[in-house]
């Protein structure tokens, strides 16, 4: 492999593309079920990759009299959305690989570059966006404060450097497959947690029982298994790296804690009035902003830590009823557990009405055998994910070195 690049073409995308029209189509105008399919600049910056087979998905819907005399899109356009809310958004495209038979159109915020022919192999026109000058110019020329715009003024002035054809058809081609890679692993995962929460309908409900296990489950009150308890201050400004007490924000158990908690991730300093967890405890956010966000819990296998305020504690009699088997059962009983929640703007949920929460409950040796067989599960799900953030790291360090001409394939 030589990392000589002399090679390569440095040019302004304005002396190569020319802009094709679109139109201003709100997500109002679009509809699933016939027309014309219409890219818009919100799907190119949460669902599409740097390439799109529009002949192989469903995508959003015009009424042909809508878009009459709008230029339909052509394989090998670049679609660019012009309008982004954070700088890392900005000069995000999707270039076209197919087009299905009744047209696609580029709806709102986005800029239609169509290159000069024979100037790009299939792929690589998408990649441009990644090459690290391409990024650096678009975020000097993006204007505004909370939303960020790329004019096709400022589109145009941007240098992008080509590198031969065939050299252009190997790296699409080492790109794609690293996509593949990715899309196949997160079909997987996709999968998984289905099957997971499959199984936690079956084992959590009765309807599948483990081998060996034979004996009848009886419906409770939780409260008639456990005691309620509440956490105590710590804001996010108290979350500090280096502290020497291991503690849990209740925002964390919306976005990083799992069923069971077994490694403490923060740290604070410990203060006066703290209250500390029991190794088994149960934790529930006691508010949220949105009410199904209420619908989770966390079985903490640690003792002595520290529990934010608006944490909910749920303290099960470890002679009858385990804490992580509780944590999974609040988490499939969703709907139950909705029903308790009260609020408008904030929503709330309390303890006295958790209290007459009414679980289903195995003998508790049962209990663990689920427990154990879930978090299994669990386990898998989570070295699947770290899987896939190792191989988009290893897709982005591709990218570096393909793209920059660090390493040439031809």
């Amino acid at each position: 492999m030589n990392s000589a690049r002399t090679d390569w073409q440095e040019v302004r995308l304005g002396e190569i593309c020319e802009f094709v029209e679109t139109i201003a189509l709100s997500r109002s105008q679009l509809q699933a079920d016939h027309g014309v399919g219409c890219i818009h600049y919100g799907d190119i910056h949460t669902k599409f990759n740097d390439r799109l087979d529009c002949s192989t998905i469903q995508l959003p819907m015009a009424e042909s009299g809508i878009v009459v005399g709008v230029p339909r899109l052509k394989t090998g356009d670049l679609v660019i959305a012009d309008a982004s809310e954070d700088m890392k958004g900005v000069g995000k495209g999707i270039e076209i690989l197919g087009i299905p038979e009744n047209g696609v159109v580029a709806g709102l915020h986005t800029a239609v570059l169509r290159p000069q022919a024979g100037l790009f192999a299939k792929g690589f026109l998408g990649q441009l966006q990644h090459m690290p000058k391409f990024k650096e110019q678009a975020r000097v020329l993006a204007s505004g404060l909370k939303v960020y715009g790329l004019s096709k003024t400022s589109i145009s002035k941007i240098f992008v450097e080509i590198p031969p054809l065939r050299e252009q058809e190997a790296i699409a081609g080492a790109l794609s497959d690293a996509d593949s890679a990715i899309e196949s692993l997160d079909a997987l995962i996709a999968k998984k947690r289905d099957l997971k929460q499959a199984t936690m309908q079956q084992l959590l409900t009765g309807r599948t029982r483990l081998p060996g296990f034979t004996a009848d489950w009886k419906e409770v009150r939780l409260g008639e298994h456990a005691s309620f308890f509440k956490g105590n201050g710590l804001s996010k400004s108290q979350l500090i790296d280096n502290g020497p007490q291991q503690c849990v924000h209740y925002g964390e158990l919306f976005t990083h804690y799992g069923p069971v908690i077994e490694t403490v991730t923060s740290k604070c300093v410990a203060f006066e009035g703290s209250f500390k967890s029991l190794a088994g405890d149960v934790l529930m956010p006691g508010s949220d902003v949105t009410p199904r966000g209420l619908a989770t819990a966390s079985a903490i296998k640690v003792s002595d830590v520290v529990l934010g305020g608006d944490v909910i504690v749920i303290r099960t009699k470890p002679t009858s009823l385990y804490g992580p088997f509780l944590s999974n059962f609040i988490r499939m009983s969703k709907g139950r557990v909705l029903r308790l929640v009260k609020g408008s703007t904030v929503y709330h949920i309390h303890a006295k009405d958790l209290a007459d929460l009414e679980v289903l409950m195995p003998p508790l040796k049962e209990q663990g055998a689920i427990a154990e067989a879930l978090s299994a599960m669990d386990d898998e799900l989570e070295a699947l994910t770290e899987q896939g953030l190792k191989l988009r790291m290893v897709k982005v360090g591709m990218m570096q070195d393909l793209l920059t001409g660090k390493v040439r394939l031809v």
